[in-house]
């Protein structure tokens, strides 16, 4: 499969976007609850930087998106004919509720960093991250295989990306909190995140199996067809976290409160954990950009 350059700069922005998204989900929730002051300067500035690159990319790829469907090379992508085609179809809405949701999450940063946030802001801040949660989803949900889909599939694709995003989003700052935490404290958040992922897993399978039946058909085309297969590269990837993820929590998570370094054994493990993660986003790319369930 030969691939153009708008399909590069296709995957390029949708894997900026899918960080965005995983900065706006896992990041800023991992914001709320982690109170080290390091490591939440270094939360606010993994979230900022991931919400930054997220919205230039929404808009990165709605010109790209232009462009490839004009075929007039670069100009092509400021051709006003095209332009406001896409800008009000779908497409368009899902670049809105992306930027909105985007800007809301930068908006919370400056507000929880106030120092009277737990009184004067915290109903509004969490108010505004939910609003934020439905409109990415949403986007999601707009676009791509699974657009025209019954309505109650688009709002389980909705919960599907939320989901992977929160868990992926938290790994980057559960690791940074082994650095910067005592040992007591990684415990308790590390139990606490165990016990919210165990029910967020079982969610994103049941949305997975789901999904997957209503993309593919039957489960033979999982084995016999280009998107099939792939997908089952990605549900590989997905098993194996959910493994790494057992691992934690049945053996280096209780070794923290008895082994010296257990909290940097922790934190390399949570970088493989990472490293999978940033696979099955690439994975998803492709997916969504190249290879379609028709294939």
């Amino acid at each position: 499969m030969i691939m153009t350059p708008w399909d590069i700069a296709t995957l390029v922005t949708k894997l900026l976007i899918y960080g965005g998204a995983v900065g706006f989900v896992g990041g800023i929730f991992m914001y709320f609850n982690i109170h080290n002051e390091i490591s939440k300067n270094h939360i606010k500035l993994y979230c900022r930087l991931l919400l930054i690159l997220g919205g230039t990319a929404v808009i990165l790829n709605f010109f790209v998106q232009v462009g490839a469907f004009a075929e007039e090379g670069m100009a092509g992508m400021f051709e006003p004919v095209y332009l406001a085609l896409l800008w009000q179809s779908s497409v368009g809405d899902a670049v809105i509720y992306r930027i909105i949701a985007f800007v809301l999450g930068l908006v919370i940063l400056v507000l929880w960093a106030k120092p009277d946030r737990t009184t004067k802001y915290h109903g509004f801040i969490i108010m505004i991250w939910f609003v934020g949660l439905m409109l990415l989803g949403r986007s999601f949900s707009l676009l791509g295989h699974t657009s025209e889909l019954a309505l109650a599939t688009k709002w389980l694709l909705s919960l599907h990306v939320i989901l992977i995003a929160w868990w992926l989003g938290a790994l980057w700052p559960l690791r940074q909190a082994c650095h910067h935490l005592d040992l007591a404290d990684i415990y308790k958040l590390m139990h606490l995140f165990g016990i919210y992922a165990s029910y967020a897993v079982a969610i994103l399978v049941l949305c997975g199996f789901i999904l997957t039946y209503q993309l593919l058909g039957s489960i033979d085309a999982m084995f016999t067809t280009s998107y099939g297969q792939i997908l089952l590269s990605k549900l590989g990837l997905v098993v194996g976290m959910l493994a790494l993820a057992a691992y934690h929590k049945s053996r280096l998570v209780p070794s923290l409160l008895t082994q010296e370094q257990g909290a940097n054994i922790l934190a390399r493990s949570i970088v493989w954990e990472m490293l999978i993660g940033f696979t099955i986003l690439i994975v998803t790319s492709w997916l969504t950009t190249i290879v379609g369930p028709i294939h």
